[in-house]
């Protein structure tokens, strides 16, 4: 028994260990997914995905799930021979098989027979060449509508195996030098649509594509950029007479044809109905970038009934054809000339009328010409002199000269198209059922006498749609108030916004369907109160961005009159470097959803604080708080949304009133210093002018006082009154004269010595007929005062 054990537990052993290699080696039946699957046409099933699991074989679907898997993708693996015993784990039920990117190098007979029932078979990227693909390899797939066979290594067609694909619907398959749809293709007589995939240098000639001349191909797309061999020397007029079938065609050759020989090859395809003709990306490699379109290039042109002409980018200069281009201009719904190099100058009468009279037009698309020298004289019509003269001198407006585009026109795209230029003052533009209208980057010069007002009206009124970006015209007035039905205005750096005068004040006047309108970019500092007048009621998104708008109020003004903003774009409107008096507050009385207001970096100081506090209380409305950073004296940097938590704005809020108050008392504190110190050094300095001025004043009054008492006393001794006694003071004043004197006789005394006694008693003397001489004078004066007494008695 335990002999027994033992043998059985090592031959489970050695199968786990068989397992576990295989499952290393072949990726196991783990290494497929499973995947819900829907095609093109509706199928629906379960994809069972082997791509890229190194494989050569098919593992084995999950019974549960086997009858609903309708597609199988082995795609990326390591298959090399496929033969019939390849699919035996797959059902009669698959119908797409994808086995691109494998290295098969052989088919063998009756390989799908097993899955017969395909719809799609893709065998592209592989190494097939013409003798892989055995007699019978195709057999039994009676039902297969498409076939991927490009990418291989063909040198002539396995032309008898796709023959008997008679129900092949889709077919994409090499073209390489020489080759050649033989008779053999014939028998696909339900191949639609065919598509090319050029595998070196080719070739094109009037028996190229023989044999498809039994298939019904509607769309044909020949873009062989670069691949035409001799820059299409030879080629044929007729190299499309093989699709009699044919109702859509792109061709692009690139630098390998131009234009003029893709209109050429158009001989067989005259009085047939083609929904569209693509043509782009077509240039002559020794030309000079410049193609003059002739009467001998659109000779076949002219006589196909084309719905859709898309000529981009090759190299059109100008037009030299006649009009009307018969069934061709009667057929045709949308024209593309975008992105040639179209002088309008030249044959301009051509141009007009190819876009003006062609009853059927929907859709023009001239933009971006980039020509050097693409200028339009005039698109109107010339005054003579004569009548210039007469407009000279009775000062009449001009007629407004009038522009009536297509009924059927409703895409209209002359964007980038250079510069139009006329003489014509005022100009009516109608376009009946014109719905997108493009002028971007278009200038747009009106030459007018220096005494006329020029006037543009645009009457639009089912037009939804407007660009008008990066738009030059110095037209004086310009109307879109009859464009009712317009829903959105993209005027950003437009003369279509600014004028002469500023701002346009009525061209939004009438517009009451507007909900979205771009005037960024226009310096615009101040707007009318009624700019939004017309859009009161409406709910609308409206760009400012890159205005001046942050100190004026004007602007916010103009916008509160509007009820309902869904978006407000405010953004690189406010100088961060005058935070300080940024008009915040008129943001308050905005009815607005969500405001962008986009600053990089705001000063987060204490004296821009108010403009903080009203950002506070909209902070809700304000979409893009995280891109508006917050600069703040101690180099730290935070953005608005992160300030205005709760917590990190308490804080900044409690900064601030410490700030403050420490700010104020200490001017208070440096103001009262400073009074106190200028009243002390004040009254100080007062004290000492006034006791200098009194002792000054003091001494000039004593002064005064003496010579005036003199000159009294002296009048009235000449009147003959008797000399009054001398009062105290100026016995005083007697006294400190007399003394003055002694002293002086005594300094004298004391200064010379040497004189003799004799000279001193002669001084004394005289000091003593001095006062003899005073007390004469006063006896005499009393005399004189008693003498008329005396008389009278």
């Amino acid at each position: 028994m335990k002999m027994s054990s033992t043998k059985a537990v090592h031959f489970i052993m050695l199968n786990i260990f068989t397992w576990i290699l295989h499952i290393c080696i072949h990726g196991g039946v783990f290494a497929c997914k499973l995947t819900p699957f829907r095609s093109n046409a509706n199928h629906n099933g379960f994809l069972w995905n082997c791509s890229h699991e190194n494989l050569d074989y098919i593992p084995d679907i999950p019974a549960q799930h086997r009858r609903h898997v309708v597609a199988v993708d082995l795609s990326h693996n390591n298959f090399k021979m496929i033969r019939e015993e390849t699919f035996t784990n797959l059902t009669a039920d698959i119908q797409f098989l994808f086995l691109n990117k494998n290295g098969i190098v052989s088919l063998e007979a009756n390989t799908f027979r097993r899955i017969s029932a395909m719809l799609l078979l893709d065998v592209s990227s592989c190494l097939l060449e013409t003798k892989s693909i055995q007699l019978g390899a195709f057999n039994n797939l009676t039902r297969l509508e498409t076939l991927y066979i490009n990418d291989n290594s063909f040198e002539s067609y396995p032309a008898v195996e796709i023959s008997k694909l008679e129900s092949l619907v889709n077919l994409t398959i090499d073209i390489f030098p020489g080759f050649h749809f033989d008779d053999n293709f014939l028998n696909l007589k339900t191949l639609g649509r065919i598509h090319f995939d050029p595998q070196g240098l080719i070739t094109l000639t009037n028996i190229s594509f023989q044999g498809l001349r039994n298939s019904p191909i509607h769309y044909l797309d020949m873009n062989f950029y670069n691949q035409i061999d001799n820059f299409c020397k030879g080629l044929p007029d007729d190299v499309f007479c093989s699709f009699p079938f044919l109702k859509g065609l792109t061709v692009s050759f690139g630098m390998s044809c131009g234009i003029k020989h893709v209109l050429r090859t158009l001989k067989c395809l005259q009085d047939k109905q083609l929904d569209y003709f693509h043509s782009s990306d077509n240039h002559e490699l020794n030309n000079n970038n410049y193609v003059i379109i002739n009467e001998f290039d659109v000779e076949y042109l002219r006589n196909i009934c084309i719905k859709e002409l898309i000529l981009r980018n090759n190299d059109i200069l100008g037009v030299e054809f006649q009009l009307p281009l018969g069934k061709f201009q009667s057929c045709l719904e949308v024209v593309d000339l975008s992105s040639n190099q179209i002088q309008f100058a030249s044959n301009q009468r051509v141009w007009l009328g190819l876009i003006l009279f062609t009853p059927n037009i929907q859709v023009i698309k001239i933009c971006c010409q980039n020509a050097r020298s693409s200028v339009s004289k005039a698109w109107g019509r010339s005054y003579s002199d004569e009548y210039k003269r007469r407009r000279e001198t009775n000062f009449k407006r001009y007629t407004p000269f009038k522009v009536i585009l297509p009924k059927t026109l409703n895409y209209f795209d002359i964007s980038i198209a250079n510069r139009f230029s006329t003489n014509l003052p005022n100009i009516y533009i109608h376009a009946k059922n014109l719905l997108f209208l493009n002028i971007s980057g278009t200038t747009f010069d009106i030459s007018k006498p220096y005494y006329i007002s020029s006037y543009v009206y645009l009457d639009f009124p089912l037009l939804t749609e407007m660009d008008a970006s990066h738009t030059k015209t110095n037209v004086d007035t310009l109307s879109l108030q009859n464009s009712v039905s317009l829903k959105s205005l993209a005027a950003t750096d437009s003369d279509f916004i600014r004028s002469t005068d500023g701002v346009r004040k009525r061209i939004l006047h009438g517009l009451k369907s507007l909900k979205y309108v771009d005037l960024s970019d226009n310096s615009i500092s101040n707007l009318p109160l009624d700019f939004f007048a017309s859009q009161k009621d409406l709910n609308m998104t409206i760009n400012l961005d890159k205005n001046n708008v942050g100190t004026d109020t004007s602007v916010p003004k103009a916008l509160s009159i509007v009820d309902n903003i869904h978006q407000l774009y405010l953004r690189h409107c406010y100088d961060t470097y005058m935070d300080h008096k940024i008009a915040y507050d008129s943001l308050l009385t905005l009815r607005v959803s969500t405001l962008y207001l986009g600053t990089d970096m705001l000063g987060c100081y204490c004296n821009s604080k108010h403009g903080l506090m009203t950002l506070w209380k909209i902070r809700r409305k304000i979409a893009d708080l995280d891109e508006m950073n917050c600069e703040f004296l101690s180099a730290k940097h935070w953005n608005l949304k992160v300030l205005f938590t709760v917590q990190n704005w308490r804080s900044y809020r409690l900064n601030c009133i410490v700030q403050e108050f420490l700010f104020v008392f200490s001017i208070s504190l440096l103001t009262v210093t400073l009074s106190c110190l200028i009243c002390a050094m004040t009254i100080y300095k007062f004290s000492i002018i006034s006791r200098c001025t009194a002792f000054d004043y003091r001494g000039k009054f004593q002064a005064m006082h003496r010579r005036v008492c003199e000159f009294y006393n002296e009048r009235r001794r000449r009147k003959g009154h008797k000399y009054d006694p001398l009062d105290a003071e100026e016995i005083d004043t007697t006294r400190q004269r007399n003394d003055g004197t002694a002293m002086a006789i005594a300094s004298t005394e004391s200064n010379d010595q040497t004189r003799d006694t004799n000279d001193t008693f002669h001084l004394e003397e005289q000091t003593r007929d001095i006062n003899d001489t005073l007390h004469s004078e006063e006896t005499d004066s009393d005399k004189v005062s008693h003498e008329p007494e005396s008389v009278q008695t």
